[in-house]
This record gives C-alpha cells, sequence and structure tokens, in this order.
C-alpha cells in the first residue's frame, strides 16, 4: 500500500520525501501533500514553478493565438495545432528534466486543497458548459434561461480556464509509480492532448470528452484503494459515481434502458458496498448517505450554482459602467475573486 512512515524514499529511492503521518510541533497530524521533500534547497523549492511558468505561459499563449483567429473545426492540423503539441511535448519533457534533478513540485508551496481545487473546478467548467445539452438533474435544466449567458461565456472561454486548472495540476504532483499518480498521469495527459486537437472534429467528440471528464471517478477510487483508507472509496469514487448518473451520462445520447441500468449498476454498487460494510464496521447506510450523497455532490452542485449567480451579478455590475476598457479590467477582477472563493472550501476541508 501507499500508507508510507515519514521519510521514505521517492522517484525510486532518490530523494528523501516527508511521507504520509507528518505532523506539526504538537505531535497533531497534518493534512499535507505527502510526496514533497523533506529538505527542500532553494533551488529545489524554486524549479517547479520556473517550469510551470513556461508551460503555463507557453499554453496560454498558443490558445489565444488560436482564440484570435477563430477559424473553423477541421480536420486539418494547422499552425497552432502543431504549435500547442510541440509546447506540450516540451513541457512534459521539462516537467521530467525538473524531476529527474530536484524532484518537487507546486506541492511543496500550494496547500492540498490547492492540488485537488484545480481538478475540482476544471470539473466544474465543464459541468457549466454542458448544461444546454444534458442540464444538471437526469437531463433537466437544459432549456433554463438564467444560466444561458453564464454557459454561454464559459462555451466561448473554457479553453483558458481548463488550461490553467491542468496545466497546474500537471505541476503539482511529481512522477511517481503508484497507480494514484499513474492514473492522474494519464488523465492530465488526456487533457494536454484535448488541447493539441483545439479546432479539429474530435476535440468535440462526446465519447471521448466524457471520458476524460468521468476518469476522475477510477482515478479517486483507486487512489483510495491503494492507500487502503476507509470510506475514502465511497467518498470519492462512488460519490463521482453518482454525479455521473444524476448529471454526466445524459448528454451523450444513450437510450433511457441503458441510463437506467447504469442507474442500477451504481444503486447495487453501493448497496452491496455499504450493506455488507465491506470499507468496515463503522461503514454502513448511514456513512453511505454522507459519504456519496453529501460531500462532495453538494460541493460541486453549489460551487456551479455560485458560479452562475457570480456571474449574472458581476455582469450586471460591469454593464452599469459605459467605459469598455475598465468593463473588461473590472469583469477580469470578477473572474478572479470569484475563483478565488471557488478555492477556498476545498483548502479548508484539506487543513
Amino acid at each position: 500500500y501507499e500508507v508510507f512512515p515519514p521519510n521514505p524514499v521517492g522517484f525510486g529511492g532518490k530523494f528523501n520525501i516527508v511521507g504520509f503521518g507528518e505532523t506539526n510541533e504538537n505531535g497533531e497530524k497534518v493534512s499535507r501533500y505527502a510526496y514533497r521533500l523533506s529538505a527542500p534547497t532553494a533551488l529545489q523549492y524554486a524549479s517547479p514553478w520556473i517550469g510551470y511558468a513556461i508551460h503555463q505561459v507557453a499554453t496560454i499563449w498558443v490558445l489565444y493565438r488560436a482564440f484570435k483567429q477563430q477559424p473553423k473545426y477541421s480536420m486539418q492540423f494547422r499552425d497552432f495545432n502543431w504549435q500547442m503539441l510541440w509546447v506540450q511535448i516540451i513541457g512534459v519533457l521539462l516537467k521530467y528534466i525538473q524531476q529527474v534533478l530536484f524532484y518537487n513540485g507546486l506541492s511543496e508551496t500550494l496547500p492540498l486543497g490547492f492540488g485537488t481545487g484545480t481538478v475540482f473546478l476544471y470539473l466544474i467548467v465543464v459541468m457549466i458548459m454542458y448544461i444546454p445539452v444534458r442540464g444538471l438533474f437526469f437531463g433537466n435544466g437544459a432549456n433554463w434561461n438564467w444560466t444561458k449567458s453564464c454557459t454561454d461565456f464559459f462555451r466561448l472561454y473554457h479553453g483558458f480556464f481548463i488550461g490553467i486548472f491542468i496545466i497546474n495540476d500537471f505541476w503539482y504532483h511529481p512522477f511517481e509509480s503508484t497507480v494514484g499518480h499513474l492514473t492522474g498521469i494519464l488523465n492530465d495527459a488526456m487533457l494536454l492532448a484535448q488541447m493539441v486537437i483545439i479546432y479539429m472534429p474530435f476535440h468535440l467528440n462526446k465519447y471521448w470528452c466524457l471520458a476524460m471528464e468521468t476518469f476522475v471517478m477510477f482515478h479517486a477510487a483507486l487512489i483510495a484503494l491503494n492507500r487502503d483508507t476507509p470510506g475514502a472509496v465511497g467518498a470519492f469514487g462512488f460519490a463521482y459515481f453518482f454525479i455521473f448518473v444524476l448529471t454526466q451520462m445524459h448528454g451523450v445520447g444513450w437510450s433511457r434502458l441503458f441510463r437506467s441500468f447504469l442507474a442500477l449498476v451504481f444503486v447495487t454498487s453501493i448497496l452491496l458496498v455499504y450493506g455488507l460494510r465491506l470499507q468496515g464496521e463503522d461503514k454502513g447506510f448511514k456513512a453511505m448517505v454522507l459519504e456519496v450523497f453529501l460531500r462532495i455532490p453538494i460541493l460541486e452542485y453549489l460551487t456551479i450554482f455560485f458560479v452562475i449567480g457570480f456571474f449574472v451579478a458581476s455582469k450586471r455590475l460591469v454593464n452599469c459602467f459605459s467605459n469598455a476598457v475598465f468593463r473588461k479590467v473590472v469583469m477580469f477582477s470578477l473572474i478572479l475573486i470569484g475563483t478565488a472563493i471557488c478555492f477556498m472550501p476545498l483548502i479548508a476541508i484539506f487543513l
């Protein structure tokens, strides 16, 4: 299992890392990312930020250049596709070289909730932009007029938000060979590939998009299983499975019979796991309600409604100003404030 005592070795024994079980000066367990160097030098501390800055700026630059052109979707691999391909190849190689030499990720500086929050907010952006296609609750909500301005905004600018969230997540974690890291790297790789094929038909492929969006369900469950954390499989894997049944499976065009079958698989799974208390004697039906239906799903849907409400209110405020440049500055500032607010619950959970 992945349950390490303090000061294990990382990256095949090359580095001395903190590991799980970290405590503060009072002997209390600290909720920090385990794969951090126990005594980083200044260069080891700064190196992931240098690599991240290069990778992030280059990605946003190519996205902006392609966005300004507003090209039609085409099977042709155009200049911005080639540029994005090279940016991602160089970014991955740069990350690997930095890892071999210095190991550390952004997790040395940023809290655990930030690493979780970038993926969480990526999912929020996707959920909002797909509201016109699949709604939010069993296919309902696709015709909500009050969400239209926000969904239109994210459908237009989602690439910039996702580009920032995913590149940050990629540099947050060091490369390790645990099942949790490998599935996370695979998910990031899928999203980096999605950036390469911008304005190409496969970028819109509904099965490919669904696979990227729902991969977190398997990734989260495998991390929990790998670490032998009681209840975490339900709190993460089944919670995201519930979101899949409630929202994500309704925008693909599957028949009602097939969706009912998937819902039945979900219900049967949680009843077996919690009914037979396979995660421990204290993980019965009461824990099922809390872990599967309340924690992550409520936080995710509340965040969606907050983002939509905050956007609508911000847009109304911005429209009060006549100067176009000032309106853009205010809107950009409000987006930063709204993003920071969305991070706060995740950071607070992992304090």
